[in-house]
């Protein structure tokens, strides 16, 4: 099976959670369905932002605007946004 596998590293995030392909070891990039990941950038981004205390059009924003996002904005949902919400909440320790 020599040579069918790309050298060890090849096409790796080498780079903090906001590189294009979104964070290390993801090489895909983020969809509204990757709430986790989501979650993890706008921690990263917004550290002092109280995640409660943003309406859910801004979070669709804020969404749009990390590094490695290529979701639809128009094709997002309520409970989604709810979902990243409560996520990045979790992230911040605050909840």
């Amino acid at each position: 099976m020599r040579g069918l596998l790309p050298p060890r590293g090849a096409g790796r995030v080498t780079g903090g959670s906001l590189d294009p392909a979104g964070p290390v070891g993801h090489t895909r990039p983020m969809q509204w369905t990757d709430i986790d990941r989501i979650a993890a950038g706008l921690a990263e981004q917004h550290p002092d932002t109280e995640p409660l205390k943003v309406d859910f059009l801004a979070i669709r924003d804020r969404v749009a605007g990390l590094n490695g996002f290529r979701g639809d904005p128009t094709r997002v949902n309520l409970r989604i946004l709810e979902s990243i919400q409560l996520a990045w909440l979790d992230r911040t320790g605050r909840g």
